[in-house]
């Protein structure tokens, strides 16, 4: 993606965006049921998809056999951790019968290195094994980061590998997944809410590489903005 228009769709509201999301991650797992190759979702953390994850688990379809999920980050947390983007995700894991095969789970039990080098390595295997990473949803940070990347040393530092542990402004630590991952997933959507985003949205929109969102995903294919701010222009690539 070159520093060209993002197709963008605008919702009625955060209900409406929020039902879209749930409407299409059952669609991508019902898709997947004939299938006989594994196939990937990558799901943010943060508290715009709870109430999708909290949707997904009340209405509890059953996960195919070739369907994993994987975080674009997550913090150096316990799993237990109100903090854990895991931990936000489990009831719904659970709910769904998604069996640990099927998760690739960032293993913040272990130093930052070795949960980032791990990380990498489950990715790398998937895919080199042949499966293949459908969707992609990332969240847009109101200072233009996305997943854990907060800076451009964070995506020089990814350019070769998978998964890069990262130092956040909160002084966390973190693990994100890179721009060399991005590149992978067939289709990429940040999910986008609040006031306080609109100017992060319009740049994405209109100057995607002049932020660190935009330059993280300029080698994917196919990347849209899904958003209920209703003074966005609606545009497409």
């Amino acid at each position: 993606m070159s520093n060209r228009t993002i197709q963008t769709e605008i919702f009625r509201g955060l209900a409406e965006l929020q039902q879209s999301v749930v409407d299409l991650l059952s669609s991508e797992w019902q898709g997947t049921r004939s299938l006989e190759t594994s196939n990937a979702i990558m799901l943010p953390g943060g508290k715009t998809p709870l109430t999708i994850y909290q949707q997904l688990t009340q209405k509890s379809i059953p996960a195919p056999p070739h369907q994993h999920i994987l975080l674009s980050d997550e913090r150096m947390v316990s799993i237990d951790s109100p903090e854990s983007n895991f931990s936000n995700l489990a009831p719904m894991l659970t709910a769904c019968e998604f069996k640990k095969s099927q998760i690739l789970r960032i293993k913040t039990e272990r130093s930052p290195a070795e949960a980032a080098h791990n990380y990498g390595q489950q990715l790398s295997h998937y895919l080199n094994a042949g499966g293949r990473i459908s969707l992609g949803i990332l969240g847009l940070g109101t200072d233009g980061h996305t997943a854990s990347l907060f800076t451009e040393q964070d995506l020089f530092r990814g350019m070769n590998d998978y998964a890069i542990d990262v130092t956040r402004p909160d002084t966390l630590k973190g693990i994100s997944v890179t721009p060399h991952l991005l590149s992978h997933i067939e289709k990429i959507i940040f999910l986008v809410s609040g006031k306080n985003k609109t100017e992060m949205i319009r740049i994405l929109q209109n100057d995607p590489v002049s932020i660190v969102a935009g330059q993280a995903v300029s080698q994917c294919r196919n990347v849209q903005i899904w958003t209920d701010r209703p003074t966005i222009e609606n545009r497409y690539s």
